[in-house]
């Protein structure tokens, strides 16, 4: 019996010590792959424009962070609220960004 108590105490130690570096272990598959700052951009020659206003894609701003899955675009007419998929990609300067 005693020998019993002995080895579960020591299993014990042994999942607490294993809970314990666990805890401890470094968190790097908890990051995320996006980007949180731009150093430097230069959107060089000949980068994509919007085609409705003529104004370049070149907002470093829009790469930073996780990609879209909603578009809102704030056209008066046709604006609104639209899921980004396959069929309906991102299309805002705020969500594309160009490198000519």
């Amino acid at each position: 019996m005693r020998c019993l108590l002995m080895n579960e105490g020591r299993r014990t130690a042994g999942i607490l010590l294993a809970g314990a570096a666990l805890m401890w272990a470094p968190a790097g598959g908890a990051a995320e792959g996006f980007a949180v700052e731009v150093i430097d951009y230069d959107p060089g020659v000949g980068y994509a424009t919007d085609w409705a206003t003529g104004l370049g894609y070149t907002l470093p701003e829009a790469a930073l962070g996780a990609p879209s899955r909603v578009t809102y675009d704030p056209d008066p007419q046709w604006g609104g609220v639209f899921p980004v998929t396959p069929f309906a990609a991102p299309y805002l300067r705020s969500q594309l960004v160009s490198l000519g």
